[in-house]
């Protein structure tokens, strides 16, 4: 099977979307309000409401696409199998596609 490496990852404020392009020439765009961005405040998990400015700062490590300032950090394997969170995350996202359709 062909690893297909991701080369490249950026913030497209256009359609407010994260992009990672791999190396045999496709890309995979992910709106940000589907990914789950939140820290922990020791009592529960808090929703983190980022700038354009911090999202245009998502860098590529290996397999990770990750945001430094905003301690988040996501698998692109578990972007490209449309797990964008959690587990109660995906299941209010697959809530709200249910009742969208």
């Amino acid at each position: 099977m062909l690893h297909n490496k991701a080369i490249n990852a950026h913030y497209d404020r256009q359609h407010k979307a994260l992009v990672v392009e791999f190396a045999d020439g496709s890309a995979g765009i992910w709106p940000v309000r589907l990914l789950e961005m939140v820290r922990y405040d020791g009592n529960d998990w808090v929703p983190i409401k980022a700038t354009e400015a911090q999202l245009e700062a998502v860098e590529l490590s290996g397999e990770h696409v990750y945001w430094d300032e905003l301690g988040q950090d996501f698998r692109i394997s578990d972007l490209k199998a449309g797990i964008y969170g959690r587990e109660p995350w995906m299941a209010r996202l697959q809530q709200q596609m249910t009742v969208a359709s």
